[in-house]
């Protein structure tokens, strides 16, 4: 399945690169910008932008569906990186199921066996499927949780995934999402704009209309007076 490849492939770019962390880090140091925008390309041609704090830096990887990875500098986490895939033409986004599914087989390909995903939603960012879900999993006896999300492009299907050490879990929660909720594309950030108008609205609406247009009547009809 696709969507478990991608999964494991944004998990293994922060766990694997945790065993080499100060080789990289020291590489990466070196080459540091000495200030950093609010947001950075994640790779060039690429419509994803990223939010940056000073803390974090840029990590190098040598397998090109991993577009880029970024980490705190001293402490490795928070991490954060987009893996990209082509986008099969003519094929609906999955379902949250699926989504789901996907993203617990990936773990599982990695060896994580118990995580758990809650606050999972699918939506459409101006015209762009997405999917966001929080994880959390222990890591060689480290609680994490994990932020995805997936956004369904034009041509490539986006996959970003933020992780930290969920010691306190609020304090990790709070990492994450100011990552994943910073994410940009085609200089837009990604929020639900589908309509929220149901039946339920609409038929309340109706009705007050209805009612106010019989008060408008009762009240410019003429009275008429007693004998």
């Amino acid at each position: 399945m696709r969507l478990s490849f991608t999964y494991s492939l944004a998990l293994l770019a922060t766990l694997v690169l945790r065993t080499c962390f100060p080789s990289h880090l020291a590489r990466a140091d070196a080459s540091a910008p000495s200030s950093v925008a609010a947001t950075t390309e994640c790779a060039a041609g690429v419509p994803v932008r990223l939010p940056m704090a000073p803390e974090l830096q840029r990590v190098k990887s040598e397998n090109p569906s991993i577009l880029c990875v970024f980490r705190h500098r001293t402490k490795g986490f928070p991490t954060l990186n987009v893996v990209a895939e082509p986008r099969l033409e003519g094929t609906k986004p999955p379902t949250l199921e699926e989504y789901q599914e996907g993203v617990r087989k990936g773990y599982k390909v990695v060896g994580l066996h118990d995580a758990t995903l809650t606050s999972s939603v699918v939506g459409e960012s101006n015209g762009l499927p997405f999917f966001k879900s929080e994880i959390t999993f222990t890591n060689n006896g480290v609680p994490m949780v994990a932020r995805i999300l997936v956004i369904q492009h034009h041509d490539r299907t986006y996959t970003a995934s933020a992780i930290a050490e969920a010691r306190p879990l609020d304090a990790g929660r709070a990492l994450t999402a100011s990552l994943i909720d910073g994410i940009e594309i085609d200089g837009e950030p990604i929020r639900d704009t589908r309509s929220r108008f149901g039946i339920w609205p609409l038929l309340g609406a109706a009705c007050a209309t209805l009612f106010l247009a019989y008060v408008g009547y009762r009240s410019l009809r003429p009275h008429r007076g007693r004998i």
